[in-house]
C-alpha cells in the first residue's frame, strides 16, 4: 500500500507545483477591437505620451484624454486595414532615422557640433521624462508619415470635380456647329 501512496502524493505535489507556475499573468489588456486588430491599453498609453511629448505639453490620461486617443487609434487601425487593401508602401527604417533627425533639427536646434550633442541630450532626456524611448518616435514618425501621405492621396482622389454650368456647356456646343 505504502508504494502505491508515495507516487501518487508526488504525482498531486506535480500538479499543483506545474499549476503554480502556469498561473497566467496579464502582460496588456486588450481595450478596444477594430476587425481583426485589437488596440491595447498601453498602446492608448504610448499615443498619449507621444502626442504629448509632440505638442511638448505634459501627458494627460484623463479618462477624455484617453478617449481621444483611442478614437485616434481606431481611425488609425481603419485606415491601416485600408492601406493593406491597397498594398499601399509604409515608411521603412530609413525613413524613420530621417524623419527623427529632422524632428530632433526642428524640435531641438544646435548652432554648432558641440550644440549637435547637447540637442540630442536634451531630447533624450525629455523622452525620458515622458516614459518615451528615441526607438518609439523613431517608429512613430514614418507612420504617422506614411498615414499623412495616404490622407493627401485618397483625398486628391475622391475630391470631385467641379461642376460646369450647364448654360456654358449649351453654349460651347452651338458654336462647335
Amino acid at each position: 500500500m505504502r508504494g502505491f501512496v508515495v507516487p501518487r502524493l508526488m504525482g498531486i505535489a506535480a500538479l499543483f507545483t506545474m499549476t503554480w507556475a502556469l498561473q497566467a499573468t496579464i502582460v496588456d489588456r486588450v481595450a478596444i477591437a477594430v476587425g481583426n486588430k485589437v488596440i491595447t491599453q498601453s498602446e492608448i498609453e504610448e499615443r498619449i505620451r507621444l502626442t504629448a511629448f509632440q505638442n511638448r505639453e505634459k501627458p494627460d490620461f484623463s479618462p477624455a484624454s484617453r478617449k481621444q486617443a483611442a478614437e485616434r487609434l481606431i481611425d488609425q487601425k481603419l485606415i491601416e486595414r485600408e492601406m493593406d487593401v491597397g498594398h499601399f508602401p509604409r515608411g521603412d527604417a530609413e525613413r524613420g532615422k530621417q524623419l527623427l533627425a529632422d524632428y530632433e533639427a526642428s524640435s531641438y536646434p544646435a548652432g554648432n557640433e558641440a550644440g549637435n550633442a547637447a540637442s540630442h541630450a536634451s531630447m533624450i532626456s525629455a523622452l525620458t521624462t515622458d516614459g518615451l524611448t528615441a526607438d518609439d518616435l523613431e517608429t512613430d514618425l514614418p507612420f504617422r508619415w506614411t498615414m499623412r501621405k495616404y490622407e493627401n492621396i485618397s483625398r486628391r482622389r475622391f475630391r470631385r470635380a467641379p461642376r460646369r454650368n450647364s448654360l456654358d456647356w449649351a453654349e460651347c456646343v452651338r458654336r462647335s456647329s
